[in-house]
C-alpha cells in the first residue's frame, strides 16, 4: 500500500515548486559525488593484532584530497549503508559497551557525510542500536535515510526519504532507500513496527514527489542494494533495472553486493563500490545554464582505488581512545586451543573449523543435528592462546541459533540443496568443487574462485553421511545416521540448530532447499538461544583448553565426506587452484 501523505505533498508541489525556482545565476557549475558502502565496521586502520588493513580513515584522507582539489563546496559525499556490523568494533559499540561514545555517527559527522543509507545489516542490529545512532546523526543534521522503510502506524517512512543540501549554487537532493528484502533475512523483532516496500516504482514515485517539490538541480539516488542483471529476478539486485527506467536523477548510488561496478549513460550515472573501504565512487556532473535555463548536462563516473597506506592522522589521533578500548577487549584471552584453524578447509570438506561451529550449535538443547555455512573465506586462527578476536575471525557477523522442528527429509532436501551450489560432476571441466577462472566480482581476485557465494555452503553436525558427486541433483546426499549411532529416518522429525539468518530466509535454504513455507517457520521454534559469539565465547571459557581431538569427535559431531574416493584427489587439486598449492592446512579426514 503506497503510504500516506504523499497525496497532500503533491497537492502542495505547485506552490512550493513555484516558491524555489528562483532562476539560476548563468555559469558552468561542476559538482563531484563522492560515495562509499559497506565497510561493515572496518574503521580503524590496525586490525586488533597491529596488522594494518584498509580503513576509513584512508577513506578520510581520499575525500579530503578530492575536497581541497576541487572546493568542499563542490562535493556531495553519501554512504549506501552496512556501515557498521561485522567488525569487533561494531558488535563491541553495538552490544557490550554502549554507553560509550559509538564511533560510527562520529565518524560520519567528522567527515561531513551529507546522507547516510541503511543497510540490512545496520538494521539487523536491532532497533536500540539504529535508533540510538539516528537519534546522533540526525542531531548532527545527518539523515539516515531509508525511505521505504514503512512504519505500520502512519504509513510514513521510518528513516529519512531525502536531503535537500546546497552546494555552491546548487540544490541537491538526495533520497535513499534500503534492501526491501530486509524482512525475509532478518528477525522480525529487529524491524518491529515497520515493513519494507519494493524499490519499483516506489523509487521513481518519490523522485517524481521531491523534483515537483523541491525543484532540485541534481538528483541523487542511494539504494543498499545490488546491480544485479536488469532481469528483474530479485528486489536484492534491482540496481541496474533502477538504472535503465529511473527518469529525473542524475546519480545511482548502490551497494550491497560488494561487486565494483559503473555504469554511464547521458542521462544518469551508477556508482557501486566494492567495499571494505577498498575504493570509493566518484562521480562528476558539469551544468551550464545560459539565460536562467539549462542548456548542457555532462555526466561522468568512475571507481577510485584507496591507498590504505595514507590515512588521516588527525582522524586517527581523534578515535585511538576508541580503537584501544575494542582492542583491549576483543585481543583479552579466553583459553587455548592445540591446532591451527584456517576456514579454507571448509571447502574441501569436513573441517576443524565447522567442526567447532557444529560442535557449539549442538550443545544448543535439545539440537541433535547442525545445519551451518562458513562465514569467512581464508582466515586464519593460530595455535595457542585464543581471544574474542579470534571469535570474529571465525564467524564475523552476529546470528542467533534457533533450534527448529525438520523432518528428515527437508534435512536431506536442504543439504542436496546446499551441496547443489558447492559442487558439481568432475565431468564438467574436470572440476568437483564449482570454481571458474576469472576475477571474483565481490573481491576483485584474480585467477580461480568459487562461482557461488560461500556462506550457502551448509554442511550438517551430528550425522554420519556420503555427498556422492557422480549423482545428479537430489540424489547425491546418502545419510546414514545420526551421530549416536540411531537410523536416520526421512519420516521422522528431529530437533535441528540452525542460524537466524536462514530462519530468517537467508539463501533461500528453508524455503527454496526445503521446501518449508516462510509463513510455517514460527511453528517449528523449539528454543531460542543467545548470539553465536557468546556461545563460542561460552564454550571455550568453560572447556580452557580446546581440544580438537575432542572438538572433531565423531559420536558427538558425526562424520562426512565426498565420495567416490577418487573425487577426494580432484578436490584437492581444485583447492590448491583456489588457494594455492602451498598452502597450509588440515587435513583432518582420517576422523572416524
Amino acid at each position: 500500500m503506497r503510504r500516506l501523505g504523499n497525496i497532500v505533498c503533491l497537492l502542495m508541489a505547485i506552490s512550493l515548486a513555484i516558491s524555489s525556482c528562483d532562476k539560476k545565476k548563468d555559469g558552468v557549475y561542476t559538482l563531484t559525488v563522492l560515495s562509499t558502502t559497506d565497510m561493515h565496521g572496518q574503521i580503524f586502520d590496525l586490525d586488533y593484532r597491529g596488522n594494518h588493513r584498509p580503513s576509513i580513515y584512508s577513506i578520510s584522507y581520499a575525500v579530503d584530497s578530492i575536497r581541497n582539489q576541487v572546493g568542499k563546496d563542490n562535493v556531495v559525499l553519501v554512504d549506501a549503508g552496512d556501515f557498521s556490523q561485522g567488525d569487533n568494533s561494531g558488535f563491541y559499540f553495538n552490544y557490550i559497551n554502549t554507553s560509550a561514545l559509538h564511533p560510527f555517527p562520529e565518524m560520519v559527522h567528522y567527515m561531513d557525510y551529507d546522507a547516510v543509507c541503511i543497510g540490512n545489516h545496520d538494521i539487523e542490529s536491532g532497533h536500540e542500536v539504529y535508533d540510538r545512532t539516528r537519534a546522533k546523526l540526525n542531531k548532527y543534521g545527518i539523515p539516515y535515510l531509508g525511505g521505504n522503510a514503512i512504519r505500520d502506524d502512519n504509513g510514513q517512512p521510518y528513516f529519512d526519504l531525502y536531503k535537500i543540501v546546497k552546494k555552491n549554487g546548487l540544490k541537491v537532493a538526495i533520497l535513499g532507500f534500503t534492501n526491501p528484502l530486509i524482512e525475509k533475512w532478518t528477525l522480525e523483532e529487529r524491524w518491529s513496527g515497520m515493513h519494507f516496500e519494493e524499490l519499483i516504482p516506489l523509487v521513481q514515485q518519490d523522485v517524481d514527489m521531491v523534483r515537483e517539490k523541491e525543484n532540485p538541480d541534481v538528483v541523487i539516488v542511494v539504494v543498499h542494494d545490488g546491480v544485479g542483471k536488469d532481469d528483474g529476478s530479485t528486489p536484492e539486485f534491482h540496481g541496474l533495472n533502477l538504472f535503465n527506467t529511473l527518469q529525473g536523477v542524475d546519480f545511482l548510488v548502490c551497494g550491497h553486493d560488494h561487486k565494483p561496478n559503473v555504469h554511464e549513460n547521458e542521462d544518469i550515472c551508477l556508482l557501486n563500490p566494492s567495499g571494505s573501504c577498498k575504493d570509493m565512487g566518484v562521480g562528476t556532473i558539469t551544468l551550464t545554464y545560459d539565460n536562467g535555463k539549462l542548456v548542457s548536462k555532462k555526466l561522468s563516473a568512475k571507481l577510485d582505488q584507496i591507498d590504505g597506506s595514507k590515512v588521516d592522522e588527525k582522524m586517527k589521533k581523534k578515535f585511538a581512545k576508541e580503537y584501544e578500548m575494542v582492542r583491549s577487549f576483543t585481543m583479552d584471552k579466553i583459553g587455548v586451543i592445540d591446532t591451527d584453524i584456517w576456514t579454507r578447509d571448509a571447502f574441501g570438506g569436513m573441517s576443524h573449523y565447522m567442526n567447532l561451529v557444529h560442535k557449539v550449535s549442538l550443545f544448543c538443547y535439545p539440537a541433535e543435528i547442525s545445519l551451518a555455512a562458513p562465514l569467512a573465506i581464508d582466515a586464519h586462527v593460530h595455535k595457542g592462546d585464543f581471544s574474542y578476536n579470534d571469535i570474529f575471525t571465525l564467524y564475523p557477523y552476529e546470528n542467533k541459533i534457533y533450534v527448529i522442528k525438520m523432518t528428515g527429509e527437508e534435512i536431506k532436501n536442504y543439504l542436496e540443496y546446499s551441496y547443489n551450489h558447492w559442487i558439481q560432476s568432475p565431468s564438467v571441466n574436470g572440476h568437483v568443487l564449482k570454481i571458474n577462472e576469472t576475477k571474483d566480482v565481490w573481491t576483485g581476485r584474480e585467477g580461480w574462485n568459487l562461482e557461488e557465494r560461500y556462506y550457502i555452503f551448509d554442511s550438517a553436525g551430528g550425522l554420519y553421511y556420503k555427498v556422492d558427486v557422480t549423482k545428479p541433483y537430489g540424489q547425491r546426499v546418502q545419510i546414514d545416521a545420526l551421530a549416536n549411532g540411531k537410523t536416520f529416518k526421512p519420516e521422522s522429525t528431529y530437533n535441528v540448530a540452525i542460524t537466524s539468518f536462514r530462519v530468517s530466509g537467508g539463501g533461500d535454504m528453508l524455503m527454496k532447499g526445503a521446501n518449508i513455507d516462510a509463513k510455517d517457520i514460527s511453528s517449528r521454534y523449539v528454543y531460542i538461544y543467545s548470539d553465536i559469539h557468546e556461545l563460542l565465547y561460552n564454550y571455550v571459557s568453560r572447556v580452557g583448553s580446546l581440544h580438537f581431538e575432542d572438538v572433531d569427535d565423531p559420536k558427538e559431531i558425526g562424520y562426512w565426506e565426498f565420495a567416490p574416493e577418487s573425487a577426494k584427489a580432484i578436490i584437492a587439486d581444485d583447492m590448491n587452484l583456489l588457494f594455492g598449492e602451498d598452502r597450509e592446512a588440515n587435513d583432518i579426514h582420517n576422523v572416524k
